[in-house]
């Protein structure tokens, strides 16, 4: 199961870095300042650890450890 958290880690981690650029990007043509974007980045990444955390939760549960 160790392999399973690896990848959901890694997939949690591209999608935060995915999401981000794509804030960032369209908010910064918005004109938002860098504290809107640094707020956004902040936010939008901590959503995704909260869901890989119950993931990481679950896989570690159906293991048994």
């Amino acid at each position: 199961m160790k392999k399973q958290r690896i990848i959901a880690g890694a997939v949690a981690a591209i999608v935060a870095l995915a999401i981000c650029v794509a804030v960032c990007l369209q908010w910064s043509k918005q004109g938002c300042g860098i504290f809107s974007l640094v707020a956004g980045c902040a936010l939008y990444c901590a959503c995704i650890a909260g869901i890989w955390g119950v993931v990481d939760a679950t896989i570690k549960e159906r293991s048994g450890r």
